[in-house]
């Protein structure tokens, strides 16, 4: 089964400077910001008085950074990633594929997922924001899995996220060419990056890139509710897209 390429992401795509290093409030992984750009507020615990007219109004232009569109983007973003990193069985794709179980696997799984999801985001007015936050997400828990796995310094760690954090930005180059090129194009970009050049069979190539096609037309119903502010994605299996 074959499906077109959705003109959402076909106008768009994700080829935009995109953040590859996670900037958690108070963290720098790779010394380029130690501040997410968002300051949030506990809601609970503040009780403002109600009772001047406009409060509200002169309260969000006097500070600028209380924005509550934007908190909910942001929770909506990590709900995102939330729906990759725990709703895809890496262990599925290990096995029909012949990747070997390790964490680079699963991180070339959940690359791919995340790149999926970054183009249809793109489509949309604040897509650039809430992909960011996805992508901070994604940084954070692979730095959280790397440190349960690896006994070394927090040097070392930084060393490890920021060679994958290169492999991410040239696998995503190579991932829109494939997607706004025709099947050979994007079996080309699978290959090389998910595949290594050396797993897989030419009939698991050819399943892998109905599966991305196949993901990529139903990521394109999503309205923009469900893809920003509420997103709840159903992932097809790989047996799915052939």
């Amino acid at each position: 089964m074959s499906y077109k390429i959705p003109f959402k992401t076909l106008r768009v795509c994700t080829r935009h400077k995109v953040v590859l290093r996670s900037q958690s409030a108070g963290r720098d992984i790779f010394g380029i910001s130690k501040h997410s750009g968002i300051t949030c507020v506990n809601v609970s615990t503040y009780s403002p008085n109600f009772s001047s007219p406009g409060f509200f109004k002169k309260m969000t232009m006097s500070m600028k950074w209380f924005d509550y569109s934007k908190a909910t983007m942001r929770a909506g973003g990590y709900k995102l990633y939330e729906n990759i990193a725990d709703r895809i069985q890496a262990e599925t794709f290990f096995e029909a594929l012949g990747l070997p179980d390790t964490l680079f696997s699963w991180f070339l799984v959940i690359e791919l997922h995340v790149w999926m999801v970054m183009a249809r985001l793109m489509a949309e007015k604040d897509g650039r924001f809430v992909r960011n936050i996805v992508v901070e997400a994604m940084w954070e828990d692979v730095r959280h899995r790397i440190k349960r796995l690896e006994e070394n310094s927090s040097a070392r760690v930084s060393d490890i996220l920021h060679d994958l954090s290169q492999q991410f930005s040239a696998a995503i180059i190579g991932y829109d060419e494939g997607l706004l090129g025709d099947d050979r194009c994007l079996a080309g970009a699978l290959w090389r990056r998910f595949l290594q050049q050396k797993y897989g069979t030419a009939m698991s190539l050819e399943a892998l890139v109905a599966y991305v096609r196949h993901q990529m037309h139903e990521l394109d119903k999503l309205s923009r509710e469900e893809i920003l502010l509420r997103p709840d994605l159903k992932w097809i299996s790989l047996t799915e897209s052939i």
